[in-house]
């Protein structure tokens, strides 16, 4: 479940290394969207920053398959069964996360995270990824410190009716998309996962908000187009990420999110819970001794290659 050879060896970094800056990428672009919405009190509806980033994106696509040379295959896939599945669990996603998450707060990202491990444990059972012991660790350490305490955090908001009915197919829909990323995102590419994404939400969204969809609300433009922005750009490095690294791997950096919420809060000076933000601090050094290592590995496979030609 790798790229080809020649796709590989055009890659600026070895693949997994690779795979870790753009989910440090994708965190910056979330770090952007957070900056955003608190400086301008959510320029642009839910249902319209989702919308405009989803038709935004379809072109996007179109320019990512015209760059790669394969914009013969950009609506083409390995297996349209896996595809329809992921559309399918991506409506989930809409359903159970994205629509009640102004009602549920910070029940919703409990409840976000969560699919995570579950991809994770589902990637080892069905498509046979073998994680090493510092992914299984890092990983372990990270679900423990920030699912956890949001499970502590969020109890009464997490077992009432509204969520104890929307916890379940919410994980089993991210998990399911996770997975089935990861498993074509290598075979068929960013800009057709892209695409089908992006025109899956847009038929979504005109269907349930019609004209809401691309409703403005007098943002002022260079603030609505960054936040549009950083929403593609980060769809397309989450989607590149998959395709390089396994599961387990990227697992950690999942969670960068959280600690990047408490800064924000703290930067506009809100109120977070002392263990909130104490389970998200856990995160950072965890992804940085994530990547040092992975540094390590590389110098030390460059030395013992260079060492082949003494």
């Amino acid at each position: 479940m790798t790229y080809r050879p020649d796709q590989q060896a055009r890659l600026p970094l070895p693949p997994t290394l690779f795979a870790m800056a753009l989910m440090l990428a994708v965190a910056g672009t979330g770090l952007a969207q957070l900056i955003a919405a608190n400086m301008t009190r959510d320029p642009m509806g839910a249902a319209s920053s989702m919308g405009l980033s989803a038709l935004l994106s379809i072109p996007v696509a179109v320019v990512l398959a015209i760059a790669s040379g394969e914009h013969s295959r950009l609506v083409v896939s390995s297996s349209y069964q896996l595809l329809a599945l992921r559309c399918l669990a991506h409506i989930g996603l809409l359903l159970f996360v994205f629509l009640p998450f102004r009602n549920l707060g910070i029940g919703a990202i409990f409840i976000e995270f969560l699919g995570y491990p579950v991809a994770a444990v589902i990637a080892v059972l069905l498509i046979h990824e073998r994680p090493a012991l510092r992914d299984i660790t890092a990983s372990g350490l990270v679900v423990a410190a920030t699912i956890g305490i949001l499970a502590f955090l969020t109890w009464p908001a997490v077992w009432n009716g509204m969520t104890d009915t929307i916890l379940l197919p919410a994980t089993v829909c991210l998990a399911t998309y996770v997975v089935l990323t990861r498993r074509l995102a290598p075979r068929d590419g960013v800009a057709c996962l892209l695409f089908w994404d992006s025109l899956v939400t847009v038929i979504f969204f005109a269907g349930l908000f019609g004209a809401e969809l691309v409703a403005w609300d007098g943002a002022p433009w260079n603030q609505a187009a960054g936040l549009l922005l950083a929403l593609v750009a980060g769809r397309v490095f989450w989607i590149k990420a998959y395709a390089h690294a396994p599961i387990t791997r990227l697992l950690p950096f999942e969670f960068l999110p959280l600690p990047l919420l408490v800064a924000v809060a703290l930067l506009f000076r809100q109120t977070m819970p002392p263990a909130l933000m104490l389970g998200s601090a856990l995160v950072v050094p965890i992804c940085a001794g994530l990547i040092w290592r992975e540094i390590v590995v590389v110098l030390r496979e460059k030395r013992s290659l260079l060492a082949t030609f003494d």
